[in-house]
């Protein structure tokens, strides 16, 4: 029954917070709208959602008691207890028991009273060991013991029970026992016996649980609270001899300084003043000033408020004109509960605690190795927050825990900085910046103090708070500190997001960027080993345009002059709906994709490649392009992320064929790459995004946002508008027709500069590379220039013969000879090209 050291009580409220703090890791971090909206219902519970917090503090307010300088903690009654089958004097084994018991620190001291300690005799009778015939011998005895040790002697009969069955009451036993300290202390032993195999009350009946409860109500009602009042009675008295009243009053305050030495102190005030002399002053276990204390203590806990308070100021006065500081503080915290208690204003309230917390700090900071002022200034600090909190007076509780935290070592300052954000987030309106800002100082100090997951959980709830805004260097610093937990806890995955995240960092120094990029590639590297496969990424490197995605047609000026040139109209390739595009089997599909490298290190992207799916069935839209129809590989989380082949080129699935590209990307450069895929077979097919490998180990991805067009109304001739905001869903989607004709042509011969009106001859090769017989062959050319097939140009045959017309803009078609091109035929011509202009 002392308050155990500092340091052996900091090291077990270590491990409390630890173990509360582990506990809670699994629960989800809540989102600010979440803490936004249970806000009124934590300031109704008087404590914000950590349930660390509250368990942390009450081990605190704990370990706390039992001061020199206060004697609200003292006991007041002791139960001494022996075995019913006891043989011998009883009288003497009680009185030989109290004896041989070890006494508290402070009562061998003298600071806490034995004498008026109240003596309960109790004779236990176990059931489970002992034959009724034992608790009829014990009854008589305690008839014959009445006589010699009064009335405060009673016979307990327990375990009567089976021991088969649950415990009766549990939690009654539980929440009664508080955690050991190695040398003890905080009211509980150094070491308790191991629990029962089967539970705590194992053996305990339901008539035993009545007894109990009788044996407590009798031993408070008869024999403790009538103690309480007789010694309340007998201190009044004294302080009333000694101190009260207008003689006594002028007494103390004319000769109190020469009296010190004789009745109070064992020393004098130090000389020097302030707070520097609280530590030399202390009071006496028979002074007046401990019986006033005594007296004050005895009347708050009977509900006495008046006489307590009264009390209070009186001994307050006399310790502040002593510089007893600490008693001092000590008196005005006992006040403060006193205001408290008896529903006075909360300014009374208010003053009192301030006042305690004010002269506590005053200790540490005259002698910044002696911590205790700081630990009771902490004391004082979460009695007045959790007052406020009651009130809803958020901002003071918000400025007094923000006041004690600076004094406060790493721990408790990290839990004092993490309730006055959540005070913060109370306020009406909340103050959402000030809550985020104190958090992050709260997980500085756990970060300090080694409590890494208190510190990753205000880490990634204010992660919520500024994302989006634009504070793009607080979001690195945060990313930072919880990519280094990840990586220190073996989180490799949590580390990679972290890391990855801040390599788009805004300040545009070398070293740091390197380092980013460095330490993200290092830790995924971890995570793929520890994985066994690649992990796909949305990687911020580099910076894909997913909006402006160009389709790259090469044969839409073929078919502009083809169908000038016929007169007819031109021919559509997807008829049916105005937004879908069409191709046709083994047609290669180009992209025009922007790459952005906003890095001042060079970037080398290898396996640039389109994430395309198929689908067999000709979808109208791209809704459902990941039906299960969908032949493109997957990754084991389920990316649309189909592995970079070996040889860095072309990569074939079922049903199309992708290309691969490799680009070095040069510090701040934009570049626009042309990726293509082929169809090999009719249905859908799909284009979601992009593909990428970056310095040989991120395997990253990036999805098409292509705006939507907006709805025209029927009949409306104003231009196609696009809305950005809702961009379509997956990307964009090809319908995939069957085989179409398909010619390749090759000319060779034709020299690289040649003479105005020189005719060259060239052989152009011809080759049926589509799935059907070709046949009535034509040739578009500029019209200024003269072509003739066949043997060779005529005299004065102008631009040559088989000319069909001319578009009128400068173009002519040509027939080809009547000839029948199989599949996979060649055919090789002579042609004679007339060059007639400059150009």
């Amino acid at each position: 029954m002392f308050q155990p050291a500092p340091e052996v009580a900091d090291a077990y409220l270590r491990g409390v917070l630890s173990a509360a703090a582990g506990e809670d890791a699994s629960v989800d971090v809540p989102e600010l709208q979440e803490l936004l909206g249970s806000a009124g219902v934590a300031a109704r519970r008087a404590d914000p959602p950590t349930p660390w917090y509250r368990l942390y503090r009450r081990e605190f307010l704990r370990l706390m008691q039992f001061g020199e300088h206060e004697t609200l903690d003292h006991p007041v009654a002791c139960i001494l207890a022996l075995p019913a089958d006891h043989a011998g004097n009883l009288a003497a084994a009680f009185a030989a028991l109290w004896r041989h018991s070890a006494l508290p620190p402070l009562m061998q001291a003298g600071v806490m009273e034995s004498a008026g300690v109240l003596r309960h005799y109790v004779l236990l009778h176990d059931a489970a060991s002992q034959g009724p015939e034992v608790l009829v011998a014990a009854q008589e005895k305690l008839h014959q013991l009445g006589s010699t040790l009064g009335t405060s002697c009673q016979v307990l009969s327990i375990n009567s029970g089976s021991g088969g069955g649950s415990p009766v009451g549990p939690r009654l036993w539980a929440d009664m026992l508080h955690g050991c300290l190695p040398d003890g202390g905080g009211g509980e032993p150094a070491e308790r016996p191991p629990v029962p195999p089967g539970g705590l009350g194992a053996w305990l009946s339901e008539a035993d649980m009545s007894g109990l409860a009788g044996f407590v109500h009798e031993l408070a009602v008869r024999s403790i609270l009538p103690h309480m009042e007789m010694r309340l009675r007998a201190l009044n008295v004294q302080v009333t001899a000694n101190r009260k009243g207008l003689k006594n009053q002028l007494k103390s305050l004319l000769w109190r300084k020469g009296a010190l030495d004789s009745a109070s102190t064992p020393g004098t005030p130090s000389a020097s003043g302030g707070a520097a002399g609280a530590a030399g002053v202390s009071y006496a276990g028979g002074s007046v000033e401990s019986h006033m204390r005594q007296l004050s203590d005895l009347a708050l806990m009977l509900g006495d408020y008046d006489t307590a308070s009264s009390t209070l100021r009186l001994l307050a006065s006399d310790t502040k004109a002593d510089r007893a500081y600490k008693a001092y503080a000590g008196v005005q915290e006992a006040l403060g509960a006193a205001a408290v208690l008896a529903g006075a204003p909360p300014s009374d309230a208010m003053a009192s605690y301030k006042e305690a917390l004010h002269r506590y700090a005053q200790l540490s900071q005259a002698n910044p190795r002696n911590r205790e002022g700081a630990r009771y200034a902490t004391r004082s600090v979460l009695l007045l927050a959790a007052y406020l909190q009651a009130l809803g007076q958020y901002g003071e509780a918000t400025a007094a825990l923000m006041k004690a935290h600076f004094q406060e070592e790493n721990l408790r300052a990290g839990l004092l900085l993490e309730q006055a954000a959540y005070c913060l987030l109370s306020h009406q309106p909340p103050h959402t910046r000030k809550f985020a800002f104190h958090l992050v100082l709260a997980g500085l100090r756990f970060d300090m103090c080694e409590q890494k997951q208190l510190s990753t959980r205000a880490y990634t709830q204010v992660l919520g708070v500024y994302s989006g805004r634009q504070w793009s260097l607080i979001e690195e610093h945060l990313h930072d500190a919880l990519g280094r937990q990840a990586r220190e806890g073996d989180d490799a995955t949590g580390a990679v997001r972290h890391f990855m995240a801040m390599l788009v960092c805004p300040s545009n120094n070398l070293y740091c960027q390197q380092l980013y990029l460095t330490q993200f590639m290092d830790a995924l590297r971890t995570a793929q080993a520890q994985l066994g496969f690649a992990l796909p990424l949305e990687l911020p490197l580099p910076e894909v345009n997913c909006e402006r995605v160009t389709v790259a047609a090469r044969w839409a000026d073929l078919l502009q002059w083809r169908g000038g040139a016929a007169g007819g109209s031109r021919m559509r390739l997807a008829e049916a709906e105005e937004n879908q595009r069409s191709c046709c089997v083994g047609e290669a599909v180009g992209l025009d994709v922007e790459l952005h490298n906003p890095l001042q290190l060079d970037l080398h992207v290898t396996h640039l490649r389109l994430a395309c799916t198929w689908d067999p069935a000709t979808s109208s839209s791209g809704a459902g392009m990941l039906a299960s129809g969908s032949s493109a590989s997957r990754s084991p989380d389920g990316s649309l992320v189909p592995a970079p082949s070996e040889g860095g080129g072309q990569q074939q699935q079922p049903g199309f064929q992708v290309h691969e590209d490799n680009v070095t990307l040069q510090g701040g450069k934009r570049v626009i790459v042309h990726l293509r895929v082929v169809p090999l077979k009719p249905g859908s097919l799909h284009l979601h995004g992009l593909a990428w490998l970056l310095n040989g180990t991120a395997h990253g991805q990036a999805a098409f946002h292509i705006p939507r067009p907006i709805s025209r109304k029927p009949g409306s001739s104003s231009k196609v508008l696009l809305d950005a905001d809702r961009p379509a869903p997956g990307g964009m989607s090809f319908r995939v027709l069957p085989p179409m004709p398909r010619l390749e042509v090759s000319v060779t011969g034709l020299p690289a500069a040649v003479l105005a009106g020189e005719v060259v001859c060239c052989s152009m090769r011809l080759k049926n590379s589509g799935a059907m017989t070709l046949q009535h062959l034509s040739m578009a050319a500029a019209g200024t220039a003269g072509i003739f097939l066949g043997g060779g140009p005529a005299a004065g045959s102008g631009n040559g013969s088989d000319g069909i017309g001319s578009d009128g803009i400068g173009v002519a078609v040509y027939m080809l000879p009547n000839v029948r091109l199989g599949v996979g035929q060649e055919l090789t011509l002579p042609v004679w090209f007339r060059f007639a202009a400059l150009g």
